[in-house]
């Protein structure tokens, strides 16, 4: 099936959920062959233990040779002309397909995009594992009903790069105050935490997660008053870590 004049993808028989936010042509509702979060996690997870036990200092890299390992078995590479065609921001470049709705976001090479740690006296952005970053986007779905699927790596074995899928949301950037509120409404509370992620950033926490890199270029509100966060940084948080993070800084 062809969907760009350059562009060639294989395309399975499921659907995207989609309503009328969705900027989706009615006759065109399949959706690119992908796989869920979660098969890419138990798939990437499978060849890791295959791989055997992982040198101190090499969980990253392993992850990266589990990812390959995976994608080449599934029949996940991605069509030399899957490139990206347009700059991002520091994890992902663009290609928005045509009449579908849907973004293709690639990651840098050999990158897996950010990962918050809390380990220390202070948050820190640090890169991401794969694993890592596919269980954020896992939570980004889970929590905000996002739609968010695992598309491969691209073809280049020696700039590889992971391709996920997501819908295109119509609508604009909410103002910084319906963002707030509409956090704290859905039972998040507003962090001390700030410039973790965009310079201007902020983060909230709750129901077992912490949302990071929080502000209006990262969220999207529709026609009809609909917020939804669609370019945040997410984690599992424990309560203490919470309190840790909601105490006012020491001067």
């Amino acid at each position: 099936m062809k969907l760009d004049t350059d562009l060639e993808f294989r395309v399975d028989s499921g659907t995207l959920n989609h309503d009328e936010n969705v900027s989706q042509a009615p006759d065109q509702r399949k959706i690119f062959a992908s796989r869920p979060l979660a098969d890419a996690e138990a798939g990437i997870r499978r060849c890791l233990r295959a791989i055997g036990p992982i040198p101190e200092g090499d969980r990253y890299g392993a992850e990266w040779r589990a990812v390959e390992a995976w994608c080449i078995s599934e029949g996940l590479i991605a069509s030399t002309h899957c490139k990206p065609e347009r700059k991002g921001g520091r994890e992902h470049d663009l290609r928005q397909i045509s009449g579908q709705g849907i973004w293709l976001k690639f990651t840098k090479p050999w990158s897996s995009g950010y990962a918050i740690n809390l380990s220390g006296n202070e948050p820190m952005l640090l890169p991401a594992r794969p694993l890592q970053y596919l269980e954020r986007l896992r939570l980004q779905n889970r929590f905000f009903g996002d739609c968010i699927r695992f598309f491969g790596i691209t073809a280049d074995p020696k700039g590889r790069r992971i391709v996920i899928s997501q819908p295109d949301i119509i609508g604009q950037p909410p103002t910084w105050e319906e963002l707030d509120m509409w956090f704290l409404r859905q039972g998040y509370a507003k962090l001390n935490v700030k410039c973790l992620g965009g310079y201007d950033s902020v983060a909230y926490a709750g129901h077992g997660v912490a949302v990071f890199d929080v502000r209006p270029v990262n969220a999207v509100i529709t026609a009809s008053g609909v917020l939804l966060p669609i370019d945040v940084m997410m984690r599992r948080i424990s309560v203490s870590q919470i309190q840790k993070l909601l105490s006012p800084k020491k001067s």
